[in-house]
Parts: C-alpha cells; structure tokens; sequence
C-alpha cells in the first residue's frame, strides 16, 4: 500500500498555484519515507515556500510530544498569514 502511494504521488503533475506554502517537513525518517523535494515545490508555488523543519517523522508527527510543536509552529504560520486577526490565545 505504501508503495502504490509513493507511486502515484511520484507520477502526479502538479498545476501551479499561485499562494503561498508553508511546508512542515519531518527532521526524522523512518526506512519508508521520502523527503520532501522543497526546490520542487517552489517550481509549482509560485506564491513562494516556506519550509518549516518540525521534530519527529511522519508517523509520530502529530503524536505526543511532537505534536505540541507542530501546534506552536501552525500557529505562528496563521497568525503571519492572518496579521494576527481574529487570534487568540488560550489558557
């Protein structure tokens, strides 16, 4: 199943866009992951990309302790991108 996924992935022509992307890439691998081709993405984002490395890989990524990370780091991204608007902290 995973290598019918990396397959299709790597067969797939993307279109460009034209809005910024923010990649969360992955600091660990494990033996059946891939990393992520940034120069690639920049071919097709013409919005511009902004990688962004988090702790872990992509299994345990949105696991604990990692996830608190990720939390942090989406957040600082949609609080650039919204100026701040409508952000609020909570306890």
């Amino acid at each position: 199943r995973i290598a019918t996924n990396i397959h299709v992935s790597d067969a797939y022509l993307a279109p460009p866009i034209h809005t910024p992307v923010t990649l969360f890439l992955a600091t660990d691998h494990t033996e059946n992951s891939y990393v992520i081709d940034v120069e690639a993405w920049r071919k097709v984002a013409l919005g511009g990309v902004t990688p962004i490395e988090v702790p872990g890989n992509h299994l345990n990524l949105i696991q604990k302790p990692h996830v608190a990370t990720l939390g942090d780091l989406l957040r600082t991204q949609v609080e650039k991108m919204m100026g701040g608007a409508g952000m609020k902290k909570t306890k």
